[in-house]
């Protein structure tokens, strides 16, 4: 007996938890899953209907679904009004994989209990999981009628509006959201969104303007709207947003980037380049930040080329700047040498190279200033070291030869450079420099056999090439051999450069071998015309000797008295 009236309150107790509301009348949001009845007007049927209900669900807290489904269908034989065993059986079909069934009992749940909004929550989860959006939209919208002051409810309808491609009236739900708690950044954002999608970029535009009116003190909806404005192309107004962001806060180290990248797309570099310096200037900006953005705001063209007067200035600043320059010496050596700043780009280059000395370029790039600063004793030092780590590549012969040339030590740069030829070319790189080079230095210490072979094998690689065809001309004229030769060589440079007054000169001395001095004669007196300007003793004392070949000895002294004698 005792047991038996300890489980009649447990019942009780139970059934009040467990009985489903048959009213749709409007609630607020309950506090358990089921609707609470006074316990007054608990049927006996009902009593009994829970006790088998707590039944089925022990069964389910210990896994046997199988015969929870089966205590749950008994109970709907007797019971086929009762809400909870078709809300269990929805939830208990939907854990085992059978959303159809799952559906079909939650549908029926929520048919018997309208005003439940626990069976509504579990057929909402049902569609949305089902991407079933118009029956999922139904069901937001009926607990939002059961409850229009839960935000929530509102969300979740407007997400489903959304997931519908029914973005309008999604608005249109935010809207009335937004009458119960303010203008908020999240459903501005998303609803600015929302009239993006359907194409009202004005909407979305207003949308963030009444954020920023709501806001004022928040400079971010500012930027927003600057952005908004420059992506329509409206830059007056994108400005006015950026300037209001500057004057409310002028120590904004991102600011004046903004206003760069404004000033670039409006086409004022200068005020593009002040921006970003003031942004670069901006301590708050760390090195790194600024390294990216100069790397970013412009592209490969504008930095080397068009605008490279203001990238390699804001680079300098960033030199200036830069504690940890080291790892960033290839770039800043670079520049500076772009800018012909040879002996601080040999610097970073050199700072480069003893972290790595396993890049030819950059070792490349280092014998390159070491030559533009006229520093031959550098270049020797650094080209040997790259010849020992690269003995293949022909540029650190080649370097050398260069310097020992211009040293007037003209047997050591043969020597050096007939080694560099010895180490192969790859894709005949600078194979035709270095014959040339050979060519010319064995014609200076007069071993002209070798000379001429050198000068047949640049012309072989590169048969155009009217420097090349200029001296070897000069050299078979300057030795009377081979003139038929010479002079076609020496007619085809100045047919095409016929003002050239180098290959002039060189065409008159080969008529002038030929014996043909009356066109000599004409030929050097151009060569002198387009020489004014320049060093042309050499041509003054051709056009001697053209001169006295004709007879012509007064002229001749002439000349000499004028324009040799007196340089």
């Amino acid at each position: 007996m005792f047991f038996m009236w300890n489980r009649l309150i447990y019942i009780l107790l139970i059934a009040s938890v467990l009985v489903g509301c048959k009213n749709s009348a409007k609630v607020s949001e309950p506090k358990s899953k089921y609707t609470r009845k006074p316990i007054t007007e608990v049927t006996e049927s009902q009593l009994k209907a829970d006790a088998l209900a707590i039944d089925a669900k022990m069964q389910v807290e210990t896994d046997d679904y199988e015969n929870a489904v089966a205590l749950y269908n008994d109970i709907l034989k007797k019971y086929p009004d009762y809400a909870v065993a078709y809300y269990e059986l929805g939830s208990l079909y939907y854990s085992l994989g059978e959303v159809g069934k799952a559906i079909e009992y939650s549908k029926k749940a929520d048919q018997l209990s309208p005003g439940n909004i626990w069976y509504k929550l579990q057929l909402a989860e049902l569609y949305e999981r089902t991407h079933q959006t118009s029956e999922l939209i139904k069901v937001r919208s009926e607990m939002l009628d059961l409850n229009s002051t839960k935000p929530e409810f509102y969300y979740e309808l407007a997400n489903a509006y959304t997931a519908a491609g029914r973005y309008k009236e999604a608005v249109a739900v935010f809207n009335r959201v937004e009458k119960i708690i303010g203008i908020t950044e999240p459903v501005s954002m998303q609803k600015q969104k929302l009239w993006y999608a359907v194409g009202d970029s004005t909407k979305a535009l207003k949308e963030i303007e009444a954020l920023a009116k709501a806001n004022p003190d928040e400079q971010k909806y500012n930027a927003i709207l600057a952005n908004m404005n420059m992506e329509r192309r409206n830059y007056p107004e994108a400005l006015k947003y950026y300037t209001r962001i500057a004057e409310n806060n002028p120590d904004d180290e991102y600011i004046h980037v903004s206003l760069a990248e404004y000033y670039k797309k409006v086409g004022n570099s200068e005020k593009a380049y002040d921006e970003l310096k003031k942004a670069f200037q901006n301590p708050k900006l760390d090195i790194r930040s600024k390294r990216q953005i100069l790397g970013t705001f412009y592209n490969s063209e504008e930095f080397y080329t068009s605008q490279s007067k203001y990238a390699f200035d804001l680079a300098e600043t960033l030199i200036q700047q830069d504690p940890d320059s080291a790892s960033y010496s290839l770039f800043y050596g670079d520049i500076l040498m772009r800018q012909g700043k040879y002996e601080r780009a040999a610097n970073y280059l050199r700072n480069y190279l003893a972290l790595d000395s396993s890049d030819a370029e950059i070792w490349s790039a280092l014998v390159r200033c070491d030559f533009a600063l006229d520093n031959d004793s550098l270049v020797l030092s650094d080209a040997a070291r790259a010849c020992n780590l690269f003995p293949t590549d022909p540029m650190f012969y080649y370097m050398q030869g260069m310097s020992l040339y211009r040293m007037e030590r003209k047997d050591e740069a043969i020597a050096v450079l007939e080694k560099g030829v010895k180490s192969g070319f790859s894709n005949m790189y600078l194979e035709a420099d270095f014959y040339q080079m050979l060519a010319e230095l064995h014609h200076q210490q007069g071993n002209n056999e070798v000379s001429d072979a050198y000068y047949e094998k640049v012309l072989k690689i590169i048969p155009d090439d009217i420097s090349v065809m200029n001296n070897y001309a000069y050299s078979l004229a300057g030795r009377g051999v081979n003139l038929d030769k010479a002079h076609k060589m020496s007619r085809t440079t100045i047919e095409k450069e016929p003002e050239n007054a180098y290959y002039l000169d060189t065409y008159a001395w080969v008529l002038y071998k030929m014996g043909n001095y009356k066109e000599a004669e004409r030929y050097i007196l151009l060569a002198i015309k387009y020489s004014e300007k320049e060093d042309n003793r050499t041509c003054y004392e051709h056009y001697v000797e053209i001169l006295r070949a004709q007879g012509k000895k007064n002229e001749a002294e002439t000349v000499t008295n004028k324009y040799l004698d007196k340089k």
